[in-house]
């Protein structure tokens, strides 16, 4: 969300460019300032403008938490910065037929403190499965994560064991050290 920085350097590429540009008429050889002003404008202008693509990607409200919270039947505090990615638009592929819906990363501050007794219910786990069907970039980000909740949305179930072919899942990993959630909704092909 914030790659739209990169257009605060095109003032320095640009300038190399007129510099370039201007000196070049005074007989001086500035061909390399005109050469990597084009190159590095065309960049950093390129790269700022996945903020535009981005935009509609993803959203920083906290409605979908909330959502998420009663459907899963948790109270999560008002958090003090959510952003959650949709990738519902578009076609997904996947070798592991696994297929995102959001994804979010939920921040706190001392209120996390407050949510942290809420997780020693049931329904919160230590550590997961070892036959975990979860998809694998959640496995990646959450570890050293210290609780994590599986739900299954059909059946209502938490930390199913075995997964089921076209049901909708929601992983959440806590880490206490960070003060903050990731959240998957994902379903299996």
């Amino acid at each position: 969300m914030n790659i739209w920085v990169f257009w605060l350097f095109l003032p320095l590429t640009l300038g190399s460019l007129i510099f370039g540009l201007i000196y070049k008429k005074r007989n001086y050889k500035t061909k390399g300032n005109i050469i990597m002003g084009v190159i590095f404008s065309i960049l950093l202008l390129t790269f700022g403008s996945f903020y535009l693509i981005g935009l509609k990607q993803y959203q920083t409200d906290t409605d979908y938490l909330y959502n998420i919270g009663e459907l899963i039947k948790v109270d999560f505090p008002a958090p003090t910065k959510v952003i959650t990615q949709n990738w519902m638009q578009g076609k997904q592929t996947s070798s592991s037929n696994i297929l995102l819906k959001y994804t979010s990363v939920v921040k706190y501050d001392s209120e996390a403190s407050v949510f942290e007794n809420s997780l020693n219910k049931p329904h919160w786990i230590n550590s997961l499965p070892a036959n975990s069907f979860l998809p694998m970039v959640f496995i990646v980000q959450t570890t050293g994560y210290e609780k994590f909740l599986l739900y299954c949305i059909e059946t209502g179930e938490y930390n199913p064991e075995f997964a089921q072919v076209n049901y909708n899942y929601i992983s959440i990993g806590y880490s206490k050290k960070n003060k903050g959630l990731i959240i998957y909704e994902f379903t299996i092909k």
